[in-house]
């Protein structure tokens, strides 16, 4: 019977109406069970038989009475309800509670009969309701001095109808409060009868809501006020669509409410929160708020101290007693006791930040879900059940909440997701939406390493790396914290090898950041690949985490079908399996549906690629919105029914006897992805062939165009370049503009820019909003140090296209250029949450974060671009040149050793470890021979030549150092870590005026070379 219990709790626990003057002291007339006829303004009503029941129905509604009078005296409401027992289920029907405030309401029991075959049986003549004695109620961490009284029924039986009706008088303890009421028609089956009245007097005008879904109410005037009326019959009540936003379930409810605005509301309840955050003369919390000022000077982290001290030193109990429902309890009283409710802790939280000078106030918020379409509610109080803080720190808003645990650092406090909040002012305050930060990373993602280059059949070495942040992250450690270890051990790697049934995970640790919220598992083992036979003699192993299911959205016809779906945001999950393939992937071959869609309200992103040997696969899902429409429902039902298949890697079943005698191979990826290969291994004449035969098979695409034409200015052929240029523009599809632009790139890298620019004008004036030729005209201003140019070039683009990325992330680096850096951290932020799987993006910000001196930022990026993909060696240099500069020289080093093993055939590895050794000033010899095995493969090359150069002023071999300077600067003349170190080597040789030249040049070309030496421990005289 538990809607019937649910439809007799909302009749006999405190209703919504609210508001009149104060009365702390609990009436004895408050504190037991009145019994007694109605008051006169009560209108009964007739209960009609019991309807045809729904099959498998415990019980019938008859009759659902609600009435309610307002006035100056208080708030009265009458509840009549009527239902026909059906089953022995239905019996449980007779177990009746009231609960309720003795400081505000008193209950009358008018009447409670059983009716049988025409005979009414009064239960109340015999039996009355028990007071339970629950004043406080602890156990469920309360003291809110409220009271329940019982009854059992007794002689019920199937077929009997029982009648129960009973009054309500409510004063609100807020002084200057205004009565609400709200009543719903929710319930099951079809009811006779279902009736709601109002009546109110002329002092208490009310404003009336219905849902969408019922009647409008017959409103008139009368005598003594207004009365509303809403009477119904046989209705079966509204259905909110299944899956609907929050705000659909409040179609079958009718409210009525004293305020009119919600400013009413928000100066109503502002000074109770300023006098309880009002601190004692001697308060002790000053002296907790100076120990937080001597900590710290950052407000951010001020603030982040005053939030943990209220989390973890107040325990939270919630506190009704006395008004306490509504009002706050004193911060001093609260810190006394240590312990609090929502509205203690608040007040609290308030007075130490107002110690800190920190700007906060209080807000109300609904944390049941129901925050959603509150802008379109009448005004009251009723509409919240919490209370958060409001704070601004460094001129951004966070909404800091004292129930909460484990809150180290306000920077990644998630907005939460109650959709409105109503700020506490004096002079009052609107609804303020609380609108969710997107994701720049993952809430769970997991990184799955395979090392399967021992043979195919031959156990491979697993790795997982499981990470969570944010709440997840608080929440697991918390469990952890709680538990053995060697429970935990067993248990995670029972789960893990539940979920990857191939693999026996033997070891697992793990680790815990407070200040960034985040939890990190490693896990270790080893399994032989579950290999499956597939048609034609081959055989398939389906990788792990690369499955994806839509979701599929579900609703009754007889619902309002257009109504649109809620979705889980903002939500972000990322899996990455990267596996090293046997026999460096020969006769190995990755098949699967590549995606990159918003579906069902959700960036959907699968994408493999197979080369080297090794195979990466990323699979995620990140809600891009709240709620979708009902068509958007339908495309995503319909995808979860048709599926979207594995990525699976295929080789030979040599156990077939349908086994092909030539292996499956990675597929071709064409002449322009080979040229560019060659071109990194410095075979620049037979990329310039691949690059040809890609142009020659597309000669109207742009890309093997631009490869010509990049390839020819890496030689420094300006000429040659231009010509292609030329040759493309009379060739290509695209917009002239595409290779007008093209050309003055090239005309920049021959430092011929002011050709450029006058070049690129005459082509704005007959387009001017060219995204093309503006970010060349940028890039040619910025080679002429017209940085302010730059910019107003970049953002006459996105003027005209804001939402562009070639342009946004120029505009980045133009920021970066002009060190206006809070400006550039920002624009790459913003294209990382736009598309935060992007690892270019990731590299952009990263380099940001670095050029902003925050590099534990900058190196949190590089971290997570390497989940994305574990094997990508631009990362990879990155990052070590990141721990290079932090002087965490073996990290970097371990990065360098990595970038060799995954491509040894290419320069730029070697020299990379080169580097590594040469920096940390280790295993000089080693570091040497890694030079000299990166020139073989590209011997003129400036960047290598540096490398050498700096190994051999590590050894002390000046002479080979100035040579090798010497070299790379005779290829790249400005190359400013060249001129630097030949200024270096110049001084220790004796010429301190050459040395001192080639300083001040380096320096002038770029200004925070001298640092990084110094980070190396390589300091000018």
């Amino acid at each position: 019977m538990a809607a019937v219990t649910a439809t007799a709790s909302a009749v006999v626990a405190a209703p919504a109406s609210v508001r009149a003057a104060a009365n702390h002291t609990a009436p004895a007339e408050g504190r037991t069970v009145l019994y007694g006829a109605p008051a006169p303004w009560v209108k009964p009503a007739e209960a009609p038989p019991a309807p045809t029941a729904t099959p498998g129905a415990a019980y019938v509604y008859q009759l659902i009475d609600q009435q309610v009078r307002i006035s100056a005296d208080g708030d009265e409401t009458y509840t009549d309800v009527v239902f026909k027992i059906l089953t022995e289920e239905g019996l449980a029907a007779g177990s009746l509670k009231l609960d309720w405030d003795p400081a505000s309401e008193i209950i009358t029991v008018h009447r409670l009969v059983i009716l049988r075959d025409g005979e009414a049986i009064d239960v109340l003549k015999s039996d009355k309701f028990e007071i339970l004695r629950r004043e406080t109620n602890l156990e469920s961490a309360m003291l809110d001095g409220r009271l329940t009284a019982a009854l059992q029924v007794k002689g019920l039986r199937v077929g009997d109808s029982l009648a129960f009706t009973i009054s309500r008088r409510y004063r609100d303890p807020v002084p200057g409060a205004r009565s609400e009421w709200r009543s719903s028609v929710d319930h099951a089956g079809v009811a006779p009868r279902v009736r709601i009245r109002a009546l109110w007097t002329k002092d208490r005008p009310m404003r009336w809501l219905k849902g969408s879904d019922l009647p409008a109410p017959v409103v008139s005037e009368t005598e003594a006020g207004g009365e509303l009326l809403l009477d119904l019959k046989d209705i079966k009540a509204p259905q909110a669509p299944t899956g609907a936003p929050m705000r659909y379930a409040y179609i079958d409810q009718l409210s009525l409410s004293g305020f009119e605005t919600w400013g009413q509301v928000s100066s109503l309840m502002a000074p109770y929160y300023a006098r309880a955050a009002t601190l004692e003369a001697g308060s002790p919390l000053k002296a907790e708020a100076d120990k937080i000022k001597a900590a710290s000077t950052d407000p951010a982290v001020r603030a982040a101290l005053a939030l943990k001290l209220v989390q973890s030193q107040v325990r939270y109990v919630f506190v009704g007693l006395d008004g306490g429902g509504r009002k706050p309890s004193a911060a001093d009283e609260t810190w006394r006791h240590r312990f609090g409710d929502c509205k203690g802790k608040t007040a609290l939280l308030l007075a130490l930040l107002s110690q800190l000078d920190i700007p906060a106030e209080a807000a109300l918020v609904n944390s049941s879900g129901q925050g959603d379409g509150l802008d379109q509610r009448l005004p009251g109080q009723d509409m919240f059940d919490h209370v958060l803080v409001r704070a601004t720190v460094n001129g951004q808003t966070y909404w800091l909440d004292g129930t909460r645990s484990g809150d180290e650092n306000i920077a990644n406090l998630d907005v939460p997701p109650f959709r409105w909040a109503l700020p506490l002012r004096a002079n009052g305050a609107d609804l303020e939406k609380m609108e969710p930060r997107p994701l720049l990373r993952p809430y769970s993602e997991t990184v799955m390493r395979v090392d399967a280059s021992a043979g195919a059949d031959v156990a491979a070495e697993v790795t997982i790396q499981a990470i969570q942040r944010g709440d997840q992250a608080i929440e697991t450690n918390r469990q952890i914290s709680s538990q053995p270890r060697d429970e935990v051990v067993r248990a995670s790697l029972r789960s893990w090898s539940e979920q990857i049934s191939w693999v026996d995970f033997t070891d697992i640790d793990w680790t815990y950041d407070a200040n960034a919220a985040l939890f990190v598992a490693n896990l270790r083992g080893k399994g032989k690949i579950h290999w499956w036979p597939v048609a034609g003699g081959l055989r398939q192993w389906d990788l792990d985490g690369a499955a994806l299911t839509y979701t599929s959205f579900q609703r009754d016809s007889a619902m309002d079908t257009k109504a649109p779906y809620g979705v889980a945001y903002p939500s972000f999950g990322r899996w990455v399996t990267a596996v090293i393939l046997p026999d460096g992937g020969e006769g190995y071959q990755t098949n699967g549906r590549s995606l990159n869609e918003v579906v069902g309200g959700a960036k959907v992103l699968r994408a493999y690629d197979q080369s080297h040997g090794r195979v990466t696969v990323i699979r995620s899902l990140r809600t891009v919105a709240s709620e979708i429409s009902a068509e958007d429902a339908k495309v995503s039902t319909q995808r979860a029914r048709e599926g979207v298949g594995v990525v699976a890697i295929r080789a030979i079943d040599k156990d077939s006897k349908e086994a092909p005698k030539v292996a499956p191979q990675p597929v071709d990826r064409g002449p322009l992805s080979a040229g560019y290969d060659a071109w990194a291994n410095d075979r620049q004449d037979l990329a310039s062939r691949l690059f040809q035969k890609a142009r020659d098979a597309q000669p109207t695409e742009d890309a093997a165009w631009s490869a010509l034409v990049n390839l020819a200015v890496s030689r420094k052929d300006y000429a040659g370049a231009l010509k292609l240029c030329d040759q493309a523009a009379r060739k290509s599809a695209s917009p002239q503009q595409v290779w007008q632009a093209n050309r003055a790139g090239v005309l920049i890298a021959a430092d011929r820019a002011e050709e450029a620019v006058a070049e690129l004008e005459k082509a704005l004036s007959a387009k001017p909003d060219d995204k093309n030729l503006l970010l060349i005209l940028a890039r040619a201003h910025g080679h002429l140090k017209k940085m302010d140019l730059a910019r107003k070039d970049l953002d006459r683009g996105l003027a005209a296209a804001p939402t562009d990325t070639e342009l946004q992330r120029a505009r980045g680096w133009a920021a970066l250029e002009a060190k206006d850096y809070d400006d550039a951290v920002a624009r790459f932020e913003a294209l990382v949450a736009a598309e935060p799987d992007n690892i270019y993006r990731l590299m952009n910000l990263s380099h940001a974060y670095q050029m902003a001196k925050r590099p534990e930022a900058a190196l949190r990026e590089a971290d997570e671009a390497l989940r994305i993909d574990p094997f990508d060696t631009d990362a990879l240099t990155w990052r070590a040149e990141l721990l290079q500069r932090q002087k965490r020289f073996d990290l970097a080093l371990a990065d360098a050793e990595t970038i060799v093993t995954l491509r040894p055939d290419i320069a730029s590895s070697w020299n990379s470890r080169c580097w590594a050794r040469a920096v940390a000033g280790v295993e000089l010899d080693k570091a040497l021979a890694d030079c000299n095995a990166s020139l073989k493969l590209r011997p003129r090359s400036a960047s290598i030549l540096d490398s050498r150069a700096l190994t051999q002023l590590r050894r002390g071999e000046l002479k080979a150092a100035l040579a090798d300077y010497d070299a790379a600067l005779a290829v790249e003349p400005k190359q400013a870590a060249s001129l630097y170190g030949r200024g270096l080597v110049k001084q220790k040789l004796g010429d301190r005026t050459g040395g001192q030249a080639d300083l001040q040049a380096a320096v002038a070309l770029e200004p925070e070379v001298a640092e990084r030496f110094e980070s190396y421990g390589l300091k000018a005289g």
